[in-house]
């Protein structure tokens, strides 16, 4: 009997303290699971990129989280085309909107 296969959209196997990626990894091979990773910030779009290239079934998306934000700048964008052009394998994108941190009120 074959097992469906299953797709964890938002998986930060990078993340995990308790196991190493590769043990973790080979629980989705034999649970017939793909992962897809997010970036949080503008160093981990290079990290998703890595685990992408180096294990068959991870995918990624690249993107800043909204407390990442002050992280964001020109660079961090031309990084993340860079790596969606040369990476067939990251399958989507995000961008976190700036937001003022002054004293002007959004009224």
């Amino acid at each position: 009997m074959n097992k469906e296969h299953i797709i964890n959209t938002h998986s930060h196997i990078n993340m995990l303290k308790e196991r190493t990626i590769e043990e973790a990894l080979q629980n989705c091979i034999d649970e017939n699971i793909t992962i897809i990773v997010p970036s949080y910030d503008d160093k981990s779009i290079f990290e998703v990129d890595e685990l992408t290239k180096k294990y068959d079934q991870v995918f990624g998306y690249v993107g800043v989280f909204p407390e990442e934000v002050k992280c964001f700048n020109d660079k961090t964008l031309t990084d993340m085309e860079n790596i969606i052009k040369n990476n067939n394998k990251i399958i989507s994108f995000y961008k976190t909107n700036r937001f003022c941190e002054s004293n002007e009120s959004a009224n």
